[in-house]
C-alpha cells in the first residue's frame, strides 16, 4: 500500500478518493489484525496456565477477532469488485499496465481468496452487511465529492469515469449494480469456498482423530 501511494502518479489527495486505494488500505489493516489475532490465538493455545488467563483472554481475544471476521468480509468481496471493474470498466484493452496495476487489480484478490481458503476464521451470511455498506459509503462518498465541486487529477470532475455524477442515470446504474448486485453475489461466491474449505478441514480433523483412535487400541 504504501510503495503503492509512492510510485503512482497521483497527489496524495487524489490518492485518498479512489476505491482502488481504500481497498489497498484496508486489506493492508485486516493482514495485520490478522496477525496480532493469529498470535493471541498462539498465545491462549500453548498456555499452561489457563485458567489464570481466562479474565485476560476474553476481554482480549473476542473483540480484535470480531473486528478481523468482519474486515475479510469486506476485504475479500472489496478486492475482487475492485479487480473485475478495473479490468471491465477502467482498463482500456490494448493499454499499457504497470506491475502496480496488477498487484492492487489481481494479486490483492488472489491473496484474500487464498486467506479465506487456509485461515481457520468463521464466515457468515450475517455479515454480508459489512461489504454492502463500505460499497455504500464510497458510493455516498463519490457523490458528495462530486457535488463538492472534486476533480480528478486531470481535472474531470468525477472520480471514475464510470461513475460520473453528470450523468446521474447511468451512475445511478453502476452504484446500485455494485452495491445490491455486485457485492452480494461475491460474498456468496466467497462464503461458498469458506464452506467447501471448512467441510474439507472438518472431514480431515475426523479422520485424523480416528487414525489416532486406532493408533491407541493398537497399542
Amino acid at each position: 500500500c504504501l510503495i503503492e501511494w509512492l510510485v503512482w502518479p497521483l497527489t496524495f489527495a487524489s490518492w485518498c478518493t479512489k476505491l482502488t486505494h481504500w481497498s489497498a488500505t484496508m486489506e493492508l489493516l485486516y493482514f495485520l489484525l490478522a496477525t496480532v489475532a493469529t498470535f493471541q490465538a498462539v498465545k491462549v493455545g500453548t498456555s499452561t496456565n489457563r485458567e489464570k488467563q481466562d479474565a485476560s483472554i476474553s476481554s482480549e481475544v473476542p473483540w480484535i477477532a470480531t473486528i478481523v471476521i468482519i474486515m475479510q468480509s469486506i476485504v475479500g468481496v472489496l478486492s475482487t469488485v475492485v479487480t473485475l471493474l478495473y479490468w471491465t470498466l477502467v482498463y482500456s484493452p490494448g493499454s499499457d499496465f504497470t506491475i502496480v496495476s496488477v498487484l492492487v487489480h489481481g494479486f490483492s484478490m488472489v491473496m484474500m481468496i487464498v486467506d479465506i481458503l487456509i485461515c481457520r476464521q468463521t464466515m457468515k451470511i450475517r455479515d454480508i452487511w459489512a461489504p454492502l455498506s463500505f460499497a455504500a459509503a464510497y458510493i455516498i462518498f463519490s457523490l458528495i465529492f462530486f457535488a463538492a465541486g472534486g476533480t480528478d487529477s486531470e481535472g474531470n470532475p468525477y472520480i471514475y469515469s464510470a461513475l460520473d455524477w453528470n450523468y446521474p442515470g447511468s451512475a445511478l446504474v453502476v452504484a446500485l449494480g455494485a452495491v445490491l448486485v455486485a457485492c452480494p453475489i461475491l460474498y456468496v461466491v466467497l462464503l461458498l469456498l469458506f464452506s467447501i474449505r471448512a467441510t474439507y478441514g472438518a472431514q480431515r480433523e475426523l479422520a485424523s482423530s480416528a487414525e489416532e483412535d486406532v493408533q491407541d487400541i493398537k497399542v
